[in-house]
């Protein structure tokens, strides 16, 4: 049974813990009556937790909960920062928590309720006109927050697991835009072209010994560092930090198959990514990382890259400008938006939009949506397809299926894959058609390539080929007429039909009539 002993000057408990061994602990200075009844208090709780009728996490909830909630930050920087996140990433998180924390008057765990961090998220959206990817953001630094704090046991309940976010899609301040590859080659071109000095300079006589890839030098970064950045994250999808992250060792350009790696640290997914890169590229980066120290990044990337990139396009829509042949075609070049920040729809082209660019061009290759997703490292392909890939006219109109247009002067030719009967005619004497079987005795099939009716209404089909090919008994005269000569084309293999002299393909190529 419990008891109490002096030790020091003060009186100290001793009692069997929940786990039923002697444990002491002091009675923060109190008498001996006091301390021992402390002591038996210490005893009957952790005989509860032992016969299982009390929740041994109780006794924690009830320390963790009187603990000031600066306290349960500092812990969750510390754990951000052990997880290998970037700095940056455990600063503007723990930024995001400090703030609802600030605005919501919250002291403890339990203040922080899903209540009172709706109304701050709505303050922030409404007051101070941030959009809802911001709200959205903020929300999500504070729930992962609730979620640590419940999954280590420092509160019961996380009141916030089902505080839903904003549709950010309602309020898209900046809509990125793609740009063509002629816009992208201008840009890097300009990021490389140096400065055109004045006439007989010393400047101007060194440009003239010999090509230099030794641009103007823009936040930090020289001409050649510019614009291997832009073709880096247009050809990776690689986002800034991940760049600037990279060292001699994240590049494996030998062999057949090249690639670029980024740590998981510094990935947004966090996780190792290893992206595979065209060998064009890959050869201009081998040249381009000779003389690059080992175990340093390979390019300092600044903050304001938007700004960066903005500059190069400036310079590069000024030189088109001045291409142009006439004083009409100038104007009409001052009023695109050929090379501008931002397009006539307000959507804009900075750092970031790189990456869309290359994932709209990984969408364009026919490429499943499974390799979209997997190249653009998306959790989801809804993502990758419907932020990120970007259609223009011309694929939209591709995609078009082709219509009859009921105008038999200019008929719509409808093309089907042909299945091996195309070179039936509906009046082939018995001569005819066993010529037609013998032609289908498992060798390649072709089908008439004109297109129309001949002069007594039989159907006339579709193919490629120009060769010109007349079955036995019949003439070529150079048109169609009694007989069934024209041009073929290889469509496939069929084997031979025996015992009919009909046979039906539910795909033609036909023009209605």
């Amino acid at each position: 049974m419990a008891s109490v002993f002096r030790h020091g000057g003060r009186w100290v408990a001793r009692f069997k813990d929940e786990r039923g061994e002697w444990a002491t602990r002091t009675g923060g200075g109190a008498d001996r009556a006091t301390t021992l009844r402390l002591a038996r208090q210490w005893e009957d709780e952790a005989r509860e937790i032992r016969a299982g009728r009390v929740d041994p996490r109780a006794k924690r909830f009830l320390s963790e909960g009187l603990r000031p909630l600066a306290d349960h930050v500092a812990d969750f920087r510390a754990m951000l920062a052990a997880k290998g996140n970037t700095p940056e990433h455990v600063a503007e998180t723990t930024a995001h928590v400090q703030r609802v924390i600030a605005a919501a008057g919250a002291e403890l765990a339990a203040d922080l309720t899903a209540d009172g961090v709706r109304t701050v998220i709505a303050g922030i959206r409404d007051n101070e006109g941030k959009a809802l990817r911001t709200c959205n953001s903020i929300l999500r630094s504070v729930k992962t927050f609730a979620g640590w704090m419940e999954a280590d046991g420092r509160i019961r309940h996380n009141d916030l697991r089902h505080v839903q976010s904003y549709n950010a899609a309602a309020d898209a301040r900046r809509v990125r835009r793609d740009i063509s590859d002629d816009e992208l080659g201008r840009i890097i071109g300009a990021a490389t072209t140096p400065r055109q000095p004045k006439p007989g300079s010393a400047a101007a006589l060194k440009l003239a010994a010999g090509p230099v890839r030794a641009g103007p030098v823009r936040f930090g970064m020289s001409g050649e560092d510019r614009a291997i950045a832009y073709q880096l994250a247009a050809g990776t999808g690689f986002r800034r930090g991940e760049l600037a992250s990279m060292t001699r060792a994240s590049f494996m350009l030998d062999g057949d198959a090249p690639t670029v790696s980024v740590a998981a640290g510094y990935s947004k997914r966090r996780r190792a990514d290893t992206q595979p890169i065209d060998p064009g590229l890959a050869a201009m980066l081998a040249g381009w990382l000779k003389g690059k120290a080992d175990g340093v990044p390979v390019m300092r990337l600044p903050d304001e890259t938007a700004a960066m990139l903005h500059q190069d396009m400036r310079r590069a829509r000024a030189a088109w400008i001045c291409e142009a042949a006439s004083v009409a075609e100038r104007r009409k070049r001052l009023d695109g938006d050929f090379l501008c920040e931002a397009d006539g729809e307000g959507r804009v082209f900075d750092f970031h939009a790189l990456r869309h660019l290359f994932i709209s061009r990984v969408v364009e290759s026919g490429a499943s949506v499974k390799v979209c997703q997997e190249l653009a490292r998306h959790s989801t392909p809804v993502l990758t397809l419907g932020r990120y890939a970007h259609t223009r006219m011309h694929d939209l109109r591709g995609a078009l299926p082709k219509l009859p247009t009921g105008d038999n002067s200019q008929p719509q030719t409808m093309m089907l894959r042909a299945t091996g009967t195309d070179d039936y005619t509906p009046n082939q004497t018995g001569t005819e058609k066993g010529a037609t079987q013998a032609l289908h005795g498992g060798r390649e099939t072709s089908r008439a390539a004109t297109a129309g009716c001949d002069a007594v209404g039989n159907l006339k089909l579709a193919g490629e080929s120009e060769n010109r090919q007349c079955f036995a008994g019949e003439s070529d005269g150079g048109r169609l007429g009694a007989g069934t000569c024209g041009r073929t084309g290889t469509t496939g293999l069929e084997p031979a039909t025996t015992g009919s002299t009909i046979r039906y393909s539910n795909q033609l190529s036909y023009v209605p009539g």
